[in-house]
């Protein structure tokens, strides 16, 4: 999904599962997550929630202060925060609603549009420091996202994340324009 900053907002989907017969495995969409299985019967049951690991999501910066994240006890609430300031929170239901509100700015490679999508990152230095590092399109919670089935008679079958690039948010940059045309009046 794209946001743009200039529309900071609230934005609520829903992770809706999708039953076929002719596959078994988890398979995760953009926008929804495609649960694939065989025998699935009535009384079973699907739960998402989030990972409280979240090393693999990218180190962002907004402001000029680095993105940190945490996630909340109950595995439902991701929040990213910098400089003491809350930057987004990401909220998944048990049930698969989800919603993004983006409350700050991220901060954008090479800013010079206001359709730049492309987010800058930091990585280690390897000495304990952070330099700037490659721009993602997009933030990717695929790795963070956690689906637990459980049939009728109460087997459980776990998938610890998502498929790389199955769950992603965009950000549009809200860099505003000059225009030096000039008008004649």
């Amino acid at each position: 999904d794209l946001y743009r900053e200039e529309n900071l907002f609230d934005r609520s989907k829903k992770l809706e599962p999708k039953w076929a017969d002719a596959a078994m495995g988890l398979k995760g969409l953009p926008n929804v997550l495609d649960i694939r299985t065989i025998g699935l019967t009535a009384g079973s049951y699907v739960a998402f929630s989030l990972s409280l690991d979240n090393s693999e999501l990218p180190i962002l910066l907004s402001n000029g202060d680095m993105v940190t994240y945490s996630v909340n006890a109950d595995g439902d609430t991701l929040t990213a925060t910098a400089g003491g300031r809350t930057v987004f929170t990401l909220t998944v239901g048990e049930d698969g609603d989800w919603s993004f509100d983006l409350d700050d700015q991220l901060d954008h490679a090479a800013p010079t549009s206001d359709d730049s999508e492309a987010l800058q990152t930091l990585v280690s230095d390897g000495n304990d420091g952070y330099i700037a590092g490659p721009s993602v399109p997009f933030i990717d919670f695929s790795s963070i996202v956690t689906v637990t089935v459980t049939d009728a008679d109460g087997d459980v079958a776990t998938l610890d994340e998502l498929a790389q690039g199955a769950f992603t948010i965009t950000v549009e940059n809200d860099v505003p324009l000059v225009d030096t045309t000039e008008t004649t009046v």
